[in-house]
C-alpha cells in the first residue's frame, strides 16, 4: 500500500489525526480487495501520517489517512454505525498458506426462497 515515513514538503496537513491514536481502523488494500485491521500507534503532526500496527501479522506502516480508504471501528472491533453481525472474518489455510476471508453480508442480498 502507501507507506513510507517521508516528510511532505510544503504546507502542513489539512486534517489532524492526533486524537485518533489508539483507535482501531481497517485500511483497504486494492490488490487483496479487503480491509486489514490495526491500531493507530502514533501520529506525526509534521507530515500528517499515522503509524498503523496491523493485528494479523504485527507489521506497521505509515499512512496519510486522508488519502486511504479507511474503515473506522470502535474499540471493541465493530464497525461504527453498523451492527457486528454484518460481517465475519474467517481464518483459512490452503497448501500451507494461511490468510483471512472477510464475508460481508451487506454485499450479498438475502435469499427469499
Amino acid at each position: 500500500q502507501s507507506g513510507d515515513e517521508a516528510t511532505q514538503t510544503g504546507s502542513q496537513p489539512s486534517q489532524s489525526y492526533e486524537d485518533c491514536v489508539g483507535e482501531r481502523v481497517g485500511i483497504w488494500w486494492d490488490g487483496d480487495l479487503c480491509y486489514y485491521y490495526g491500531r493507530i500507534n502514533e501520529y506525526n503532526a509534521s507530515n500528517g501520517k499515522c503509524l498503523v500496527l496491523y493485528e494479523d501479522d504485527g507489521l506497521e506502516d505509515w499512512y496519510d489517512l486522508s488519502k486511504e480508504q479507511v474503515e473506522w471501528t470502535d474499540r471493541t472491533g465493530s464497525k461504527k454505525g453498523k451492527p457486528k453481525s454484518e460481517s465475519a472474518v474467517v481464518g483459512v489455510s490452503c497448501n500451507g498458506l494461511k490468510g483471512y476471508f472477510v464475508a460481508d453480508a451487506s454485499l450479498h442480498p438475502t435469499s427469499t426462497r
